[in-house]
């Protein structure tokens, strides 16, 4: 019987130890949360099991005391570790809600933060289709008008996505807000943002990957920097397209003092200027592959028929179709056309009887 009451405590252990596994805590944590009370009388139970055991080992009804004792302690037992384990479960789900309220405020918060479009600076308009693949994002754009009559356009991708990464995005903003109506040029600005964020970045080993990009609305003639970020792509009005490209630059946070290159370029008024980050050619288990050029050729092959300007959102909606299994990476479409050309476009449609869609 003595073996009896060991066995009883020993599988009262094994049993604590499993419910401690499957709850995530440690022994000592879980065991803290069975009462006093409970652990003296299973200590009685034990204690005076065995005294009797020792007492009268070879009585007939010692044995079917144990016994009974046994079975009682055992269901005991059970009913104690469905409650703990109910009120486990309990908070796990109150600390689920609470975090699904604290990422959705976080996700308001980003949205604040992104500029609203569309918008109509000089005559161009710019688009931007922004879709998250968490609650929250480490993309981030920001549309400016410079003090030195220049349209400037910004868009970064932060290493990673999730929570971390939206707090980097929001700093980022931070930063950027105030600098980017100033009379900086694109690489200047991405220095002066490298400069304020290098350390922060060093230390949590992240990075993130900008291009800034300067339009002169009267005269078309662009100037773009890239801290590491994909090229912008140009669609011109016969449906080609080409990639305004420099030699590799480092991403912000990689290096304390890089050196950033400038390119410049030209727009038309009949053309179409995106810029994106990786999620628009990124797609996991696509087949046939979708990347960069699957993405210049989408833009090749747009309809003439249809205003230009309608095409972010259009591939937006065609992207997140083609992730089944839900976005792997978010997804940001920053472009610029020129509002004039939507508007033949409309009265185009008009003409030929199609369907109308408000350009502005």
């Amino acid at each position: 019987m003595l073996i009896l009451s060991a066995y009883q405590l020993t599988y009262f252990i094994l049993e604590v130890q499993g419910e401690a596994r499957n709850t995530g805590l440690s022994m000592a944590e879980y065991t803290g949360k069975i009462q006093v009370s409970e652990w003296f009388m299973y200590a009685y139970v034990f204690f005076s099991t065995a005294v009797l055991v020792l007492l009268f080992a070879h009585h007939p009804f010692i044995t079917t005391f144990a016994i009974i004792g046994k079975s009682i302690c055992s269901q005991h037992f059970m009913k104690n570790f469905y409650i703990l384990q109910e009120k486990s479960r309990l908070r796990d789900l109150r600390i689920q809600e609470a975090m699904n309220k604290d990422l959705e405020f976080a996700r308001q918060v980003q949205f604040q933060l992104l500029k609203p479009t569309p918008r109509i600076i000089e005559g161009w308009r710019i688009d931007a289709d922004y879709c998250p693949a968490k609650q929250v994002s480490g993309d981030y754009y920001d549309i400016a008008y410079t003090n030195n009559k220049k349209i400037r356009l910004l868009i970064a991708d932060v290493m990673g996505k999730g929570l971390a990464a939206s707090l980097l995005m929001t700093t980022l903003s931070a930063i950027t807000r105030e600098r980017m109506t100033r009379s900086l040029s694109p690489k200047d600005l991405l220095s002066f943002i490298n400069t304020q964020l290098y350390e922060n970045l060093k230390a949590s080993t992240a990075f993130i990957t900008i291009l800034c990009v300067d339009v002169d609305p009267v005269s078309g003639a662009i100037t773009y920097c890239s801290a590491g970020h994909h090229p912008p792509l140009i669609r011109s009005a016969d449906g080609t397209v080409r990639t305004l490209t420099l030699g590799k630059n480092a991403s912000v946070g990689m290096l304390p003092n890089p050196q950033f290159n400038e390119g410049t370029d030209q727009i038309n008024k009949e053309d179409y200027l995106l810029l994106y980050t990786d999620g628009a050619i990124e797609i996991r288990n696509q087949k046939p592959s979708w990347g960069r050029s699957a993405l210049q050729q989408y833009l090749s092959d747009w309809p003439a028929s249809r205003p230009v300007y309608q095409l972010s959102k259009q591939l937006i909606s065609d992207l997140t179709d083609k992730n089944e299994h839900g976005l792997h990476d978010d997804i940001t479409l920053l472009s610029m056309s020129f509002a004039e050309t939507g508007m033949r476009h409309h009265e185009k449609s008009q003409k030929k009887g199609g369907t109308v869609h408000a350009a502005l």
